[in-house]
């Protein structure tokens, strides 16, 4: 977050994972009691991220470690204009890699993922999920205490998405992709609060949200503005200095 852009006050627009992808990609927020994925409306013709860069010649990609067609993601994917949806059928791993519940552990997971791109010869999107730090918050045997507990189980777990992610990013600084890559870090929706500042209607929206671009040190420090996933986007649409048009919300 140091070298990067990010907002002090990003919120989701759902609770709910299902609710977070059409929030993200297609600037869709949980507007129904269902979310849009389950909704009878998910076969409606929507734009995407995707969507848009593909007239720009972008390649697509959605990583999921988690079994294929979990949540509908994989449905999702096609209607966003995606074209290659990963699941845990792809996954080219160790099968100690696999948690026995969600799906593959963040580590390994985001390792693949950078080598699958180091592989693609044109511009891409990728949409990556990590899942460690859903319940029941299971780690790696070879960290075993090695990250702090904390009040609540979900706590490791989040220490160990982090450690992940850190690794990813170092592996990924060697590939040709890497200074040529936006980078979005944000959460699909809170947990539990176990703060003051955490206990009330805002801290039960509040995610983080994070640009990073390893060529622009401009795109850097806090902002407190309100933002929220559905501001994604049309950001990147944005920042990417398209001259195209949107529907967002």
């Amino acid at each position: 977050m140091q070298q990067s852009l990010y907002f002090t006050r990003g919120y989701a627009n759902g609770k709910k994972s299902m609710e977070a992808l059409p929030a993200i990609i297609s600037g869709l927020p949980a507007l129904m009691d269902n979310p849009y994925i389950t909704s009878p409306y998910n076969s409606n013709i929507i734009t995407s991220i995707p969507i848009v860069l593909e007239k720009y010649n972008y390649d697509s990609y959605f990583f999921h470690g988690g079994v294929n067609g979990t949540m509908g993601f994989d449905n999702y994917s096609k209607a966003a204009g995606i074209d290659n949806y990963m699941g845990i059928n792809e996954y080219i791993g160790r099968k100690a890699d696999f948690d026995g519940h969600w799906g593959i552990f963040d580590e390994p997971y985001l390792q693949y993922v950078a080598d699958v791109l180091d592989t693609v010869s044109s511009s891409f999107f990728a949409g990556i999920f990590t899942l460690s730090s859903h319940h029941p918050y299971k780690i790696p045997e070879q960290y075993t205490d090695s990250f702090p507990k904390g009040e609540f189980p979900i706590l490791e777990s989040v220490a160990y998405a982090d450690n992940a992610l850190r690794k990813f990013f170092k592996y990924a600084k060697q590939m040709k992709w890497y200074k040529n890559t936006l980078f979005v870090l944000t959460a699909d929706h809170t947990a539990q609060s176990y703060t003051k500042d955490y206990s009330n209607i805002h801290g039960n929206y509040r995610i983080p949200m994070v640009f990073f671009d390893p060529r622009n040190p401009r795109l850097k420090g806090a902002k407190e503005h309100v933002v929220q996933q559905t501001d994604i986007f049309p950001s990147i649409i944005d920042y990417l200095k398209l001259n195209d048009s949107i529907v967002s919300y």
